[in-house]
Parts: C-alpha cells; sequence; structure tokens
C-alpha cells in the first residue's frame, strides 16, 4: 500500500470518528448537557474558537476527536481531587456539582440521549452513503456466482463442495432460501457457517438442482471452507504479482506486464509461459515484454527449485511471478425509482450489513471463525481502506467506507465496560429504576473502564502487527 492510500484510509477514519463525536455532541446540546470542548483530531492545538458555552479546536493528528461533555469524569466532578482539571473549567463560573448542565446533573433520559448519539450518528452516516449512491445510481461490475469447484482439499480428502455433487461452472441460485446474485453472497453464508449445513440451489446444463454443504473451518483463514472459488476466465500471460527477490523483480518487472514471447517463441497463455519457465531452470532466457504501448526485451536468469514426489526428484525454473487472475463478471445498473425508494433502499443495505456485522460477532463467539486472524483494530482497517481506496472503485470504496460506519456504531454500543453501549446500560438503569449510583459507584466504574479499553487497545494492537506481519510473510 503506497503513501496515498495510507493518508486517505487516516482521513476516512477521521471522518468517521469525527461523524460520531459529533453525534454526541449534537445529542448532548439537544438533551441540555454542557459541551466544554470539541475537537477535530488529538494533539496539538492548531486553531480553536470559542461560540457559546463550547470551545471548539483543530488538531494536529486527524485520527478522529472527541467531545468533551461537562462533567462526564471523575475528575471534573471532584475538582479538589483533580490536579490536572480541564482548563475550560477555570472559564465556569459555576461548580459543576451545582451546574444543571453537568452530564450527571441532567436525568437519566437525556444522558441515554447523548451516549447513544455517536453510534446513532455512524448509522445515520452510513444510511446517508448508501441512500446518495441509489439515488444518483451506479454501475457495478460484480463477480457472478458462477462457481470453480476444488475437488480435493490440502488434508487429500474432497472438498465439501465436490463431495456433495458441486461440481466447475455450476451457478448458483440460492443459498438457504436467500437470493444469490453475486459470488459475494455465496462468501458470506460460507465464512460464517463452520458446521452449519447450508442448502443451495444451483442451475447446471439449464437443470436446476440442490445440494446439501457443511463448511468446515478452515486452519489457513481460520473461516468456514466447502473448496468453491469464483468461475474463472482463460488466464492470459499477465503478471498479477510478483515475489521479491526473485528474477522477475530483480529485472524491473511489474504487474499488467504481458508476457508475449520466451527466446523468441511465442506465448498465448499462462500455461503455455508456466510450462517453459518449469523446463528451463537456470536458464538466461530473452523475455518479449508488453508494457502498455510500449514493447521491449527483458532478459533474466531463472531460478529453480526441486520437489520430490513418490521418490521422484524434479528440478523446475521459477521466476517468481502470479497471475491476473480475473473472474467471470455481470455489469449491474443499481438506481432508485424515487428519492423515497432510495432511502428505502439505503436504510434496508445499512441493516444487512449491521445483521452481518452482529452474525461475525455471534460466529466468533462460537468459535466457527479464528478470531486472532479476523479481529481487526484501526491499523487492519487502515491497511484495508488504504488498499480498497488505491485499488478499488469510488463506488466500492464508499460501500466499505458505510460498512466501517456501521461496523463503529455496533461494536461502540455493546454494553461493556468503557464503551457507549457501557453507559447506555448504567443510564437506562437509573432511568427505568430511578435509582442513582453513587458517586463512589460511578468511580470504579469509570476506572474499570478505562482498564477494559486499555486493555482491548493493546490486545487489538498487538493483534494487528501480528496480522500484518504474517500477510507480508505469507
Amino acid at each position: 500500500m503506497d503513501i496515498l492510500g495510507i493518508l486517505i484510509a487516516i482521513l476516512v477514519l477521521g471522518i468517521l470518528v469525527t461523524v460520531h463525536e459529533f453525534g454526541h455532541f449534537l445529542m448532548a446540546k439537544i438533551s441540555g448537557i454542557g459541551v466544554d470542548v470539541f475537537s477535530i483530531g488529538f494533539g496539538k492545538e492548531l486553531v480553536s474558537w470559542k461560540w457559546g458555552e463550547t470551545k471548539y479546536r483543530i488538531a494536529l493528528i486527524p485520527l478522529g476527536g472527541y467531545c468533551k461533555m461537562r462533567g462526564d469524569e471523575t475528575k471534573d466532578r471532584n475538582p479538589k481531587d483533580a490536579k490536572d482539571a480541564p482548563a475550560e473549567k477555570e472559564e465556569t463560573p459555576v461548580p459543576v456539582e451545582k451546574d444543571p448542565k453537568a452530564m450527571y446533573n441532567r436525568p437519566p433520559w437525556a444522558r441515554v440521549l447523548a451516549v447513544v448519539g455517536g453510534s446513532l450518528f455512524n448509522y445515520l452516516f452510513a444510511i446517508l452513503i448508501f441512500f446518495s449512491l441509489f439515488l444518483f445510481g451506479y454501475k457495478d461490475n460484480v463477480v457472478t456466482p458462477k462457481v470453480t469447484v476444488a475437488e480435493m482439499m490440502e488434508e487429500n480428502v474432497q472438498s465439501p463442495a465436490y463431495a456433495a455433487g458441486l461440481r466447475t461452472g455450476d451457478w448458483i441460485v440460492s443459498v438457504n432460501g436467500k437470493q444469490a446474485e453475486s459470488f459475494s453472497d455465496l462468501g458470506q453464508s460460507v465464512l460464517l457457517g463452520a458446521g452449519d449445513k447450508l442448502t443451495m440451489v444451483y442451475v447446471r446444463d439449464g437443470a436446476t438442482n440442490t445440494a446439501d454443504v457443511t463448511p468446515i473451518l478452515s486452519k489457513k483463514t481460520g473461516a468456514g471452507y466447502i473448496g468453491i472459488s469464483p468461475f474463472e476466465l482463460p488466464i492470459e500471460p499477465v503478471i498479477g504479482g510478483l515475489v521479491k527477490n526473485r528474477p522477475a523483480a530483480d529485472a524491473g518487472l511489474k504487474e499488467d506486464d504481458r508476457i508475449l514471447a520466451a527466446d523468441g517463441k511465442p506465448i498465448a497463455t499462462y500455461a503455455e509461459l508456466t510450462n517453459f519457465i518449469y523446463a528451463n531452470p537456470n536458464k538466461i532466457v530473452v523475455f518479449q515484454i508488453q508494457r502498455g504501448d510500449k514493447t521491449f526485451d527483458a532478459t533474466l536468469q531463472l531460478s529453480s527449485v526441486v520437489t520430490t514426489n513418490n521418490g521422484v526428484v524434479t528440478e523446475s525454473g521459477l521466476m517468481g511471478i502470479y497471475p491476473l487472475v480475473k473472474y467471470e463478471t455481470m455489469e449491474k445498473e443499481i438506481r432508485a425509482n424515487n428519492i423515497f425508494h432510495a432511502f428505502a433502499l439505503g436504510f434496508m443495505e445499512a441493516n444487512t450489513s449491521l445483521v452481518r456485522t452482529w452474525e461475525g460477532l455471534v460466529v466468533m463467539i462460537k468459535g466457527k471463525i479464528d478470531v486472532q486472524k479476523h479481529m481487526s483494530g484501526p491499523l487492519r482497517i487502515i491497511q484495508v481502506t488504504g488498499a480498497m481506496a488505491t485499488h478499488a472503485s469510488f463506488v466500492k470504496f464508499l460501500q466499505f467506507m458505510a460498512m466501517i460506519a456501521v461496523a463503529l456504531a455496533f461494536f461502540n454500543i455493546l454494553p461493556l465496560p468503557g464503551l457507549d453501549g457501557g453507559h447506555f446500560l448504567l443510564n437506562l438503569f437509573e432511568w427505568v429504576t430511578r435509582i442513582k449510583p453513587s458517586e463512589k459507584v460511578l468511580t470504579v466504574i469509570e476506572y474499570v473502564g478505562l482498564f477494559f479499553i486499555i486493555s482491548l487497545a493493546a490486545i487489538v494492537f498487538i493483534n494487528d502487527i501480528v496480522n500484518i506481519i504474517r500477510d507480508a510473510v505469507a
């Protein structure tokens, strides 16, 4: 991922967190809770201004921001014990404990609204993105639900899909009664369905058939697997990826380079290219390369790899390239009939993302996918978002941004200490029972939440590092 991708990813994450904090800000204002500071960004203050009771600031680090509500921390409610009390409090003429706009001097319903405002605005922001896409319309190239079926797995046993009767070229119509409009619809069901029977309706040679397939938990990916992949088009002799410190990369070849000939022999397919490479270990070869509108020769010495199969030792040539695999796609033009239809579609799409996020959490808890491999924090979100920004279409990028917004809304509202959901549960309890927690209880909950958040952040950060390193090595 290049620098541009990283910068775009940081900007996107910053926008989503700012939207979240603005939700807290607006709902606090509506609920009569004072807001001392609203900051876009963290760290050193670049510019600030005072408007009404609130100080607005823009800070150096663009990773989101924060909304400082009056009296929301222990040090605010006990200023005598807080040497590091915020400077903004000096400008507040009324002590926090007597200020009617202090958070814990407002009724529980007001605090509930202020707390849920962040997740609510993330969710509304996702609806807005989907709404805009449906309103203005877009064309989308989706991978068809036509599949390639692997016969055998690494354990030298038949794949679940092959054993159930599926074959390469089958077109999957539905999974458990849900229509499959693209391959991604299949992937969602399979990845999260380890151990659960999936009933697939498919078409082969014009006839409709049914197969029951049970995904297994893949040790490699940590998710469900049945042995299907998108249907591949004939592979052309185009470089789809390079291995570092191997002949092709060392010779300066690049992705999307087309290999026209090898030592004067025309190359028409990727299979012809691999056969040539395998048959010429350690040989110096002149390849004719097409890059854009230019054609040139590249001379490189192939390396080799030795393999043993049933006692037979074979030395094969090695170039260090991956094929450019293309899948069968179809173009879909998507546009709402009117503004009301667009809103309905946007709401349903956001709701679908929410349900999928919930299903992902459930299967993690049940152990049907590997938590360590699939849990993502800010580093991996930046990594994936940057890749989407620089390689995917603008529509796909916006859709991904909306899904991240939904995920932020969902995980922030979980009823856990330190998260918005934990505060929501506490204030909801007071609202329903009319039992107000003591200052001591609030302090304990606050410190437990702080410990939980710091611990979770450390775990997620370390996990991101481990996964990024593992992916790089792989």
